[in-house]
């Protein structure tokens, strides 16, 4: 191509429009406004420089795909100023019209219809929380458990006058929500800690981020429970509700305060019988929960989005999680029977035994949720003591003695009373203590492995296959100095030579 041909496609594109002769709106048209010209700054303080040449000749003199910016001006700050004004990304930007606060009054009188269709909702939302969902949103976008814990309680008793709001416990249909969504956020209190007290894999299984929010951390168990028994006496004797609504009503706060009491002491290992009974006891209130919930009314305006933004996030807003009813009472329900079973491994018989357990345990279809699985790592290895009474050494001689030897001296708890160096039963128990050291760890790891999802299990043993092998050249050397002491013969495998 000559210079010609150049020129003349250079005239013929001069005059070329590139929006194609269709008018562009100006900008902000659909909000009513128009851009106005930077204002004039008149003042014996400030002194402008117009930069615009400056800027523009430096720019110039980079190369393409070179960068200047400054240090403190990071990727994160990139593509946040990218997110700014973006309604899929930024948690704060509002719709023409769009208000940051919600209409909904929550101090309003509610139908016993309506406090039924928000308890079964909050049901719903919490354990969309159990299958793997954040708390921004489940139940963090409840108005009424927004309010609760923007209060921030330090006893039950200022419900009935809180700071600068009317009172939360009048009428009684208030009061019956404000009784069930206090069992609820303590009741997530304690699953809560549990979970985060164990080895879990965060968002993987469970997210237990509170996005700096107390889920009622400073009121006890026993001031909710009478604060809920005082609301179903009250709702009981009351002659101005439906006795089919108030049943209802009265069956939920029954299972609630039942649930919140078991998760409570679902941590104890000193005996298995009580938790047995709180496990039972919940499990035989169920039913309750499905009673007339042909009479809920949902209202779905007490639950919003817009809550997200009060949280300390920088997640993007994301859409309230919602389960329908039947799925979320089956998850209920297996939550309450895996809690039952898993109970039964503090009824401790042998390690054999304690092995099939979890085995057992982990096999069910379909697997028990991240809660039930952290209830068995507490059980197992809370303060390294096996089931709340077995040291670790125990279970480890236990578990030699019935696969490989039985009444066998090594294994003599006398050994470790001899004192003298040169008895050959002091080295015995000196040898074999070095042996557990070295064995502990890779017998806890399948135990522990085993209350993973089965993800992790499968990855976990595969690194776990690995430090046995290492542990049985050990035991094979340790094995050859103790024949020194025990006198015994090797056993030679023909196949081996």
């Amino acid at each position: 191509m000559d210079a010609d041909d150049i020129d003349f496609i250079s005239r013929g594109t001069t005059n070329l429009d590139i929006s194609n002769g269709v008018q562009q709106p100006p900008p902000l048209d659909e909000y009513g406004e128009v851009l106005r010209p930077a204002p004039r700054i008149h003042s014996s303080g400030v002194v402008t420089v117009d930069i615009t040449d400056a800027f523009t000749k430096a720019a110039e003199g980079l190369e393409i795909g070179e960068l200047v910016k400054d240090d403190y001006f990071t990727l994160f700050e990139s593509v946040g100023a990218i997110e700014i004004m973006d309604p899929k990304m930024d948690t704060g930007y509002l719709a023409k019209g769009e208000t940051m606060d919600d209409d909904y009054d929550i101090w309003r009188r509610l139908l016993p219809e309506e406090c039924l269709g928000i308890v079964d909702q909050l049901l719903c939302l919490e354990m969309a929380w159990h299958m793997g969902h954040p708390l921004s949103q489940t139940l963090f976008t409840s108005l009424y458990i927004d309010k609760i814990l923007t209060l921030k309680l330090q006893n039950v008793e200022e419900l009935s006058s809180p700071a600068n709001c009317p009172s939360l416990t009048e009428p009684l249909t208030l009061r019956v929500l404000v009784a069930y969504c206090i069992a609820v956020i303590k009741t997530c209190w304690h699953i809560n800690e549990r979970v985060k007290s164990e080895h879990f894999y965060e968002e993987e299984d469970f997210v237990t981020h509170t996005y700096n929010r107390s889920l009622l951390a400073e009121l006890d168990d026993a001031s909710i429970t009478k604060f809920i028994d005082v609301t179903i006496h009250l709702l009981a004797t009351s002659d101005s509700m439906d006795p089919r609504l108030k049943e209802a009503l009265v069956q939920r706060l029954k299972c609630r305060n039942s649930l919140l009491n078991t998760v409570g002491v679902a941590g104890d290992r000193s005996s298995a019988e009580p938790l047995l009974s709180a496990w039972s006891s919940t499990l035989e209130l169920l039913p309750g929960l499905r009673s007339e919930r042909e009479l809920a009314k949902p209202v779905p305006e007490s639950f919003s989005v817009k809550l997200q933004r009060k949280l300390a996030s920088t997640v993007p807003p994301r859409p309230v999680v919602t389960i329908a009813f039947d799925d979320a009472y089956q998850q209920l329900e297996r939550l309450c029977r895996d809690g039952l079973v898993v109970t039964e491994v503090l009824d401790f018989h042998d390690t054999n035994s304690l092995m099939n357990f979890v085995f057992l345990f982990q096999k069910s279809k379909p697997q028990p949720s991240v809660y039930i699985r952290t209830l068995l790592q507490h059980y197992l290895f809370c303060q390294m003591v096996v089931l709340g009474k077995l040291s670790i050494r125990s279970i480890l001689d236990e578990d030699l003695e019935a696969l490989v030897l039985p009444a066998n001296p090594l294994l003599d708890a006398i050994n470790d009373e001899i004192e003298v160096p040169t008895d050959p039963r002091h080295q015995m128990a000196q040898h074999m203590e070095i042996f557990r050291s070295r064995a502990a760890q890779s017998f806890l790891d399948i135990l522990r492995a085993l209350c993973q999802n089965r993800c992790r299990i499968r990855r976990t043993l595969h690194h776990t296959i690995v430090d046995w092998d290492t542990l049985q050249l050990d035991a094979e050397e340790l094995d050859a100095e103790l024949r020194d002491f025990t006198k015994e013969k090797p056993i030679v495998d023909p196949d081996f030579g």
